[in-house]
């Protein structure tokens, strides 16, 4: 895994006053306007089946999780990069997952930023301006 170390200050979507979810704009293998979830309670990140048939990605195999709803097993794909504004990791294995419970909260979501992306960078939250920065 390497880092395209940039600093990045983008923007976040308010998506949902009851539930304050982040959502960014990323980009997976330089392609798409990706809709991402930013959690910082997640160890991986993760793409949706959806984006995994339209980038046309690879099976690399199954990894057991276990996570709120407790133990199951994972799809998982390799992306040869996840870029946020200009901070970008490289040659990222991610679970595949239908985040489709978490759309109920808000519209389409195409993956989730986890914190084997948040763990490379110096991330800050800035609510007041809806703003997440990566150093």
């Amino acid at each position: 895994m390497s880092v395209s170390v940039k600093r990045a200050s983008v923007k976040f979507a308010k998506v949902n006053p009851h539930a304050p979810l982040i959502v960014l704009t990323a980009k997976v293998n330089g392609r798409g306007r990706f809709r991402f979830l930013l959690d910082t309670g997640a160890s991986h990140s993760c793409v949706t089946p959806h984006v995994v048939q339209k980038l046309e990605l690879g099976d690399h195999g199954k990894a057991d999780a276990l996570g709120a709803g407790g133990e199951m097993s994972l799809a998982l794909t390799k992306i040869e990069s996840l870029a946020v504004g200009s901070a970008e990791v490289r040659n990222l294995t991610v679970a595949i997952v239908d985040v489709s419970h978490v759309t109920k909260l808000t519209k389409r979501l195409d993956g989730v930023v986890g914190n084997d992306f948040m763990r490379k960078f110096k991330v800050t939250i800035d609510y007041k301006r809806s703003r997440v920065s990566f150093e």
